[in-house]
C-alpha cells in the first residue's frame, strides 16, 4: 500500500467518527418561573416560554422533577396551554429529539412549527404554525430542524381534558471536535505526500536515457 492510499484509508476512518449528543435539560425542583425561560447546552441558548389559550397570553413556567409545563395548571402542559421553543441558535437543519414526560394512548400531544413567536394558539386558524404531527404517544418526538422555521409549539389536543405532558429535554446530534481534527490531519497528508512525490517525478523526467539500465 502506497502513502497515498494508506492516508485515504486513514482520512475515511476519520469519517466515521461517531457524533456526541448536546442536551438541554428541562427538569427542576418545581420551582415557578418567568417566561421566557433560557436553556444553554454546548454554547448554544433556546428559550422556552409558555402560554395560556384563553385568554391568549404567556404565563409562567414550571420546572419539576419530570419536566417543563405551566405553572397554572400543576406544572403540566394541559389542552389549556402550550409550549413554545425558541430554536434559533441552532444552526443549521439537525435532526432533534424532544422527550416528553408521561405521553401515551392516553395523554397525547401535538407539535407544530413556526417561523414566528405565536400570536394566538398553535392550533387556531391565522396563528401561523403548520402542523408537524397531531395526536403523537410517543415519549418521544423525532423531527428535523426547519432552516426557517425555529419555533416549536407543543400542546395537548383540544377537548383532551384529562390528558397532560411535561417536556423532559431536547437532543441534538453533532460531529464530535475529533472528527475535523482527523480531517484535517488526513488533508494534510494528502498534500505532504503528494509534495513528496512532485521531486522525484521530476528528476526522472530529465534523467540520461543512456544512464539507463
Amino acid at each position: 500500500m502506497n502513502k497515498l492510499a494508506a492516508i485515504a484509508v486513514f482520512l475515511s476512518l476519520g469519517l466515521t467518527v461517531p457524533a456526541h449528543a448536546t442536551v438541554w435539560t428541562f427538569t427542576g425542583s418545581g420551582s415557578s418561573e418567568a417566561s421566557p425561560l433560557s436553556f444553554t447546552s454546548g454554547g448554544i441558548t433556546i428559550t422556552a416560554t409558555g402560554y395560556n389559550n384563553s385568554p391568549f397570553g404567556s404565563t409562567n413556567l414550571s420546572q419539576n422533577l419530570n419536566g417543563l409545563g405551566i405553572a397554572d395548571t400543576s406544572g403540566e402542559i394541559t389542552d389549556t396551554s402550550f409550549i413554545v421553543l425558541n430554536l434559533t441558535n441552532i444552526i443549521g437543519t439537525p435532526t432533534l429529539s424532544l422527550s416528553v414526560y408521561g405521553a401515551n394512548t392516553s395523554n397525547e400531544y401535538n407539535v407544530y412549527e413556526s417561523n414566528s413567536a405565536p400570536s394566538g394558539p398553535p392550533n387556531g386558524s391565522g396563528s401561523g404554525f403548520t402542523t408537524l404531527s397531531a395526536n403523537d404517544a410517543s415519549s418521544t418526538f423525532v423531527f428535523t430542524k426547519s432552516s426557517t422555521e425555529n419555533y416549536i409549539a407543543i400542546e395537548v389536543p383540544a377537548g383532551a381534558s384529562t390528558s397532560s405532558v411535561e417536556l423532559n429535554s431536547l437532543t441534538t446530534v453533532a460531529p464530535e471536535p475529533g472528527y475535523y481534527g482527523l480531517l484535517s490531519l488526513g488533508l494534510a497528508g494528502l498534500g505532504f505526500a503528494a509534495f513528496r512525490r512532485r521531486p522525484r517525478l521530476v528528476a526522472d523526467s530529465t534523467a540520461d536515457p543512456s544512464t539507463a539500465v
